[in-house]
């Protein structure tokens, strides 16, 4: 019988433990952590009043940045590819300057999403019935999150490579 990669026992170890913590906590934290970051950038890009992590774009329509559009499970997949590179190099004890990288990643990610998901609506929304909205948020959350975990993940093999 072949042996489980420890590396990848510590990546998906990591993966469901972030995820489980990021799910228990409290709204006002969760806040703290994923949402206003992102909310603020959004709101610089488009100039948008900002109230908490709600923007108030210049057409009057109020955009929330709620716990579904954090960006919790983004992180917790960095986290899980950084541990997983960090086990397979044996450079565990770089892993918290790694993680702390992959959220403010992951900050700058989600801030990417929320500008092309309201950019997204925008252009759709005279062609969409409004029951589709959900399914605009989701397609552009991951037109933006799949390229930088791809991004991240490239950059990991190419770290791999150049140790060799």
């Amino acid at each position: 019988m072949r042996r489980f990669p420890p590396a990848l026992l510590a990546a998906g170890s990591v993966f469901v433990v972030l995820t489980a913590l990021a799910a228990a906590l409290p709204d006002t934290w969760y806040n703290a952590l994923f949402c206003r970051a992102p909310a603020w950038l959004a709101a610089a890009y488009f100039h948008a009043g900002l109230d908490g992590t709600a923007l108030t774009l210049g057409s009057g329509r109020v955009v929330a940045v709620t716990r579904a559009c954090g960006g919790s499970d983004f992180f917790a997949l960095a986290c899980a590819v950084l541990t997983w590179h960090a086990a397979r190099q044996k450079v565990a004890a770089r892993l918290p300057l790694g993680w702390f990288c992959a959220w403010a990643f992951t900050l700058l990610v989600n801030g990417m999403r929320l500008i092309v998901t309201v950019w997204t609506r925008a252009l759709a929304e005279p062609w969409l019935p409004e029951r589709f909205c959900g399914a605009v948020h989701l397609v552009s959350g991951v037109l933006v999150f799949f390229p930088a975990l791809v991004l991240l993940w490239w950059v990991c093999l190419r770290h791999d490579s150049s140790c060799d």
